[in-house]
């Protein structure tokens, strides 16, 4: 049987500021920074959440790609928040030439995730 999809995220993510490039080169250095705020949808959240930036690619067949991971330890109650940085040192060489679109994907302490998409795409360039 088909693997059921993960709950909907008990944590809302937005996307804040961030410093990406218009395009990279794989295996090269580069610097990406995206801040993420995390709020509580309806009731308290406690535990380890896990944030990923993850590049979507916005054609042909290549899969995601996480490039940037944070785990912090939240306890938020409804009303408040709390913001993530994420920041990646490049991709790996092994990442196919091509237009991404960045994501932010959310993972709450019960294991239900969010995505969503920064509406930002990053361009990565052969090495």
């Amino acid at each position: 049987p088909p693997t059921p999809p993960p709950p909907p995220s008990a944590l809302t993510p937005t996307v804040g500021r961030g410093l990406l490039p218009a395009s990279i080169v794989a295996g090269k250095r580069a610097r990406l920074q995206q801040m993420v705020t995390l709020a509580p949808t309806s009731e308290a959240v406690a535990g380890r959440a896990k944030v990923d930036l993850v590049l979507a690619p916005t054609s042909g067949t290549a899969s995601e790609v996480t490039i940037a991971t944070a785990a912090p330890n939240v306890r938020l109650q409804p009303g408040r928040q709390t913001r993530v940085p994420l920041v990646a040192r490049g991709v790996a060489p092994t990442v196919p030439a091509g237009t991404y679109q960045v994501l932010v994907a959310v993972t709450d302490p019960a294991g239900g995730r969010a995505t969503i998409d920064t509406g930002k795409t990053l361009v990565v360039q052969a090495s």
